[in-house]
This record gives structure tokens, sequence and C-alpha cells, in this order.
């Protein structure tokens, strides 16, 4: 019976050595580890680099991050290989041409035929809407690229060529402001989003038939009336234009598009239909959040923002009526 209990308290012992090594190799481990990731307060050699190369990939002498001098590298720091990633990332995500359903190529295949996508493949226009066009040959007077007026037949819409800020036109669009505040008698007066002259408003109904003149808006002008060197804003230049349409006289209830009209004449097949649609288009839309802002659409992508300040240039502008 001693000898028994002897036995039970030498194999106790034993274990609990075990456990203590375990633990202290464990511990001695994790401190190594810790160790590990401490950084050298000595200059690293060439074979031991500091967190600064090795985290965000700087590679001059005394390893000092410097962001243009890291380099893309699918293989080096974590920088490097973000910027790996950024700069391949638009692999994975081909642009539209030549796939197997594409209305730049590959017409063919959208009308349900099997030939593979090549260039020589027409472009697919199949949903795209009918157009008609006329021509006011007599525009010397208007601050336009052409007397040239599309009408879209779906929506009845027609469309002005670009703006140009020479009288006449000299057969190039220029780009145009964009600072207005259409402010009707019905609402509040605007404040912060434009800071040119202006009248006393219109009614919503005058607004949105065209027939409010720019001069009768809240505020319309950023720079003083006058069309050129950005005196006029785009929604200004619209409500100032006469053009005829269809051989029935000039028209004078032009005004700056919406948005959504801007993206419609897109869908209807503006680039292939309206001279010069290679632009950004102001609309008279602004952003929901700040009237300073206003969308802007690109005819020929059909692209579309709204972070756009309405005093920039760099924008183009043309007009519709119904």
């Amino acid at each position: 019976m001693q000898k028994t209990i002897i036995l039970k308290k030498l194999a106790q012992l034993a274990w609990l050595a075990v456990i203590t090594f375990v633990v202290s190799v464990v511990a001695g481990t994790t401190l190594y580890v810790f160790a590990a990731f401490t950084e050298p307060a000595a200059a690293p050699s060439s074979s031991n680099q500091d967190f600064t190369e090795n985290i965000l990939g700087a590679n001059n002498a005394d390893n000092d991050f410097s962001s243009p001098l890291v380099a893309a590298s699918s293989t080096g720091s974590i920088i490097e290989r973000l910027e790996y990633l950024r700069a391949n990332f638009s692999l994975n995500f081909p642009e539209q041409r030549y796939q197997v359903y594409d209305d730049w190529n590959c017409a063919n295949n959208n009308e349900g035929g099997t030939a593979a996508c090549a260039a020589s493949d027409p472009e697919y226009t199949g949903e795209e809407g009918e157009w008609a066009t006329t021509t006011d040959s007599d525009f010397s007077t208007q601050y336009i690229v052409s007397g040239l007026v599309a009408k879209d037949l779906r929506t009845g819409l027609y469309w002005s060529d670009a703006y140009d800020e020479t009288q006449g036109g000299d057969g190039a669009e220029d780009d145009i402001e964009n600072d207005f505040c259409a402010t009707s008698t019905a609402m509040a007066p605007c404040s912060g989003s434009c800071s040119g002259a202006g009248g006393s408003g219109c009614s919503d109904e005058d607004i949105n038939n065209g027939s409010c003149e720019g001069s009768k808006y809240a505020c319309y002008d950023a720079n003083g009336d006058g069309p050129t060197d950005f005196g006029w804003s785009a929604l200004d230049w619209c409500e100032n234009l006469e053009l005829a349409v269809d051989g029935t006289g000039d028209k004078t209830d032009w005004r700056l598009p919406t948005q959504k009209e801007l993206l419609q004449a897109y869908i209807n097949g503006a680039a292939n239909n309206l001279p010069n649609p290679d632009h950004y288009y102001w609309s008279s839309t602004e952003y929901y959040s700040s009237t300073a802002k206003a969308w802007l659409v690109y005819l020929s992508y059909g692209n579309t923002l709204n972070f756009i300040n309405k005093t920039n240039s760099g924008y183009y502008a043309r007009c519709v009526r119904r």
C-alpha cells in the first residue's frame, strides 16, 4: 500500500515537471516571437530590413518611407502589392469591346448570329431610336457650332449643336461653366450656388417649358451678362438661343436639358446622331445635397457625374426644346 502511494506521488511529480517544461518552452517561444516583431534599434543590414522597408516598401538608402519610390510588385511589400493590384485591377474587368454581347462591335451576335466578335463587325444599334435632322442656315448671330438641329423621334425633343464662344461658330465647340440658380416664384431664394445677377424668378411652368428668360432667374450668371469668356452660364446661353427647326422660323424656347433627358438621349443613340457627343454636357439638374453642383452626362458613353461645381469650366453645353 505504501509502495503504491509513493509511485503515484512520483508520477504526479513527473507530470508536473513535463508541464513546467512545456510552459517554459511556450513562454520562451512567445518571447521569441514578440522579439521577432520588435523594431530593431540599430540600422538594418541588407539581410535584415526594418519595418518601413518590409511593410511600406521604401527602397531608398536609409529605408525612410518615400511613396514616389514605391513600385508595383506582386511579390514585394504590402504597399507594393497593393500598388500592383491597383495598377492591374482593370485586367479583371475588360473593356466592353469584342465581348460576346457588345454594342460597340458584335452586332451579328446581338442579332442572334453565332459569328465571333471581330473589329470589322458593325456596331449594334438595335436599341437606338430614329432621329431626323434639319439645319438653320442663318445662325450668324448665335454662339453655336452649327445650325444643325436633331430631333429624337422617340421623345419628340429637339437637340441643338454645342456651345461655341465665337459668334456664328468657328466649327469647334467650347467649354462653358454652369453657374445658375433656377429659383421659381414658388421657392425660397437660392443661396451659395450662384454669384451673379438675376431677377425675381419665374413660375414653375415657365421654367419647365423654356419660356423663362435668363434675366428673370433669381440667379443665373457668374460673371455678368455676355456670351464669351464664361460670361454666360450654360443655362443662360440656352435661354438666349434663337434657332430654327423644321423650317418654321427661329424658336426661343430652348433650355438646358435635365440629367434624365441627356441620359435618355444617350440610350436613344446620341453618340451616333448628335454632332460633337464626345464630351461631358451640363444638365439643369442640381445635386440633391448641394445646389452648388449640377449633374453632367457624357453623351458618347452614358457616364454621369454629380460632384462638379457649377463654376467649373472644362465642360460643354447643348440645348433642348419640345
